[in-house]
């Protein structure tokens, strides 16, 4: 098989190529020397003569292959060359988006920045006291509530011995400022343990003039106590198009934001504590986490994220 393959590439090649094999097998079957030798060591050629006879007798046809491979990689190669040059054209002439970032709306900047000092007005509630203090190195509102005469829970936040609804606030202060802790912030200077957690939902709608859509909350309930307090405590994340307990689907609400319509999402952390029995159930609670939740969530909408997103980004909620 050999001599035949051999002969298809060149004569000379072969009838030279035949000879060692013919001297091996004679030696061997002669036992004039060891049968380990080699007949490279005896043979004058040198071990490249010998790979440029394998080499020689490659087919045709699986060179033709590799020059098709090459081609195909090539043409793929200059395509996306081309696409990256195409798409990065109109950059030098507009400007890199990361050489600028994305900047929060002046009035949503302002509004925000204003919350830790002055808190919110709350429709059906009254502030009777409000103080910002530092709560993991950030800046928080804390205002004690307490409902008017006309809502339901006024009966019960009148009465001095029950103690006072809470409602904390951490908004965003700059464009490079996103959420990442707040909850566990809060848990370690409470020292609270929490338990009976829960999520909570509800629809807000936006109330805008031109586009006025409604927007899906998705917050944190859970029973939450220390030594001093035990509450019903509602947490969430909230934006302009919707609200989570995670920061991780406000990422990707910012993300979409500022790919589509080069715009950063405005956030506000909320935790709201409601007061209940040692070791009660929160069960009790949750109609008025949910409405007031909801007064929470539309108060912001109306004042700090009055400037909303473009309408693209309406729809970033959850």
């Amino acid at each position: 098989m050999t001599y035949l393959r051999l002969t298809q590439v060149q004569p000379q090649i072969a009838t030279i190529a035949i000879v060692p094999s013919l001297i091996h097998y004679l030696i061997h079957q002669n036992e004039l020397i060891d049968p380990g030798t080699t007949i490279s060591s005896l043979w004058p050629f040198p071990p490249s003569f010998y790979s440029f006879l394998c080499r020689s007798t490659q087919p045709k046809k699986s060179r033709k292959k590799l020059v098709k491979k090459s081609v195909t990689k090539l043409i793929l190669v200059s395509a996306l060359a081309l696409f990256v040059i195409i798409s990065a054209l109109p950059l030098y002439s507009a400007g890199w988006p990361w050489a600028s970032p994305p900047k929060l709306p002046a009035t949503t900047r302002t509004a925000l920045q204003a919350i830790p000092t002055q808190g919110i007005e709350i429709p059906g509630w009254i502030t009777d006291d409000h103080i910002e203090t530092k709560i993991g190195g950030h800046k928080w509102s804390i205002q004690q509530l307490s409902a008017k005469a006309n809502q339901p829970e006024a009966e019960s936040s009148e009465n001095p011995n029950n103690p006072p609804i809470f409602l904390l606030l951490r908004p965003q202060i700059y464009e490079a400022d996103q959420p990442e802790v707040e909850w566990l912030d809060i848990k370690g200077a409470q020292h609270w343990s929490i338990d009976s957690r829960q999520s909570l939902s509800f629809n807000v709608s936006t109330n805008h003039s031109k586009n006025s859509q409604t927007v899906r909350i998705k917050a944190d309930f859970f029973r939450a106590w220390n030594e001093g307090q035990t509450y019903a405590v509602l947490q969430w994340y909230a934006w302009p198009a919707g609200g989570n307990a995670s920061p991780a689907k406000w990422f990707w609400a910012d993300q979409k934001t500022q790919w589509r319509d080069y715009q950063r999402m405005p956030w506000v952390a909320v935790s709201l504590w409601l007061p209940i029995a040692p070791f009660g159930d929160i069960v009790s609670r949750k109609p008025l986490a949910e409405s007031l939740g909801q007064t929470l969530q539309q108060v912001l909408l109306q004042t700090a994220f009055l400037e909303k997103p473009k309408d693209g980004a309406e729809n970033n909620g959850l």
